[in-house]
């Protein structure tokens, strides 16, 4: 468990807040810009000073300002990415990674130096110049070089908001390997809301330097009393394995906890593949009775858990379809006119262009 409780005043802006984050898995730090994600993290890290802080990782006292006991970053084996990373002027893409490899024992190295440069593709890039590369060459040979430190605990600071969505998009799934096989617990700041719901297992939304909610991200992404699940592109993430592929249809089948849908994408074709599917709420129509007659391929059955009313006349609906959350965002008129309660049971029709995988 990583357990934080923290106060840090920065000019008028005061960041006040406590929880529990799982010392496994991927958990994510969502907000909006301004709200304390950086400090938090820094704090996590041990690179502010003046706050007033109690860390707790596993069984490690981190931090606790009124026993006068501070963990050095380098003492607490933590791995950090930020937005803008910084080399050592003049250095090659090869001598920052050497460096941060040495920083680690022989004996506790979790990760393979080549093995790691070929997973993100580095090795083009290792004669080049840190100053001479792009922005998104940058965060690559900064994840790496956080990597080959053999980290107990990675912290990324919104580590791709300055490369492409595609990139991003590739760069996050690597990333979710990569903690899967190193069973590495992440913890990763993001204000963009389709990362925080793809890459999250476990989310902590901050406000104005508070907590607003903090547990599992499939619970927190379909609360429609939540900010995540109100955003006009409000979407949830379905755990989904790969089933088949159609070729002339160009469709893919999945099974998830509690159904099949197919997605058209051209995604791996090996069966049993497991891949996080994006599926945004507009794109989610609710039906009181199975159509009969439809052009859209996936007709789930699906029960109301929660409504909301939005102030643009649109209604945000959570559903459960068996164990899996999904949004709808309908209109008041349709809302009405279905008779939609908690409880009640309905049809959902998902698009599956619409439907994006991870």
């Amino acid at each position: 468990m990583l357990a934080f409780c923290v106060r840090l005043r920065q000019g008028a802006f005061v960041l006040e807040a406590q929880g529990d984050l799982p010392a496994q898995g991927r958990s994510v730090i969502f907000g909006p810009s301004g709200a304390g994600k950086t400090t938090l993290l820094r704090l996590l890290a041990g690179l502010n000073h003046g706050a007033e802080a109690r860390v707790f990782y596993r069984d490690e006292l981190w931090e606790d300002r009124d026993r006068h006991i501070f963990i050095p970053p380098h003492r607490r084996r933590v791995g950090l990415v930020f937005q803008h990373p910084v080399f050592l002027p003049g250095c090659t893409v090869e001598e920052a990674l050497r460096y941060a490899w040495r920083r680690c024992p022989a004996a506790e190295r979790r990760v393979g130096f080549a093995d790691t440069v070929e997973r993100f593709r580095l090795g083009p890039l290792l004669l080049r110049k840190a100053d001479t590369l792009s922005g998104g060459e940058r965060q690559r040979v900064a994840l790496v070089r956080a990597l080959l430190a053999s980290p107990r605990l990675l912290l990324l600071d919104e580590p791709f908001s300055g490369i492409d969505e595609e990139a991003r998009a590739a760069l996050l799934h690597e990333l979710e390997e990569l903690q899967a096989a190193l069973v590495l617990p992440m913890v990763y700041v993001t204000h963009a809301a389709r990362e925080a719901v793809l890459f999250g297992e476990h989310l902590l939304l901050l406000e104005d330097g508070r907590v607003r909610a903090l547990g599992p991200a499939d619970d927190l992404m379909a609360d429609v009393s939540l900010p995540l699940a109100r955003r006009p592109d409000a979407a949830v993430a379905i755990n989904a394995e790969f089933v088949q592929h159609d070729a002339q249809d160009r469709v893919s089948r999945l099974t998830f906890a509690g159904g099949e849908f197919w997605v058209s994408e051209n995604l791996p074709r090996a069966r049993g593949v497991r891949r996080r599917v994006l599926v945004h709420a507009r794109d989610v129509s609710l039906a009181r009775e199975r159509p009969q007659a439809t052009s859209i391929l996936n007709v789930l059955p699906a029960r109301v858990v929660a409504l909301a009313e939005l102030p643009d006349a649109a209604v945000v609906v959570s559903l459960r379809i068996g164990a899996s959350p999904l949004l709808a965002r309908v209109s008041r008129r349709s809302a009405r006119e279905l008779g939609l309660q908690p409880g009640f049971s309905v049809y959902a029709q998902i698009k599956s262009v619409a439907m994006l995988s991870s």
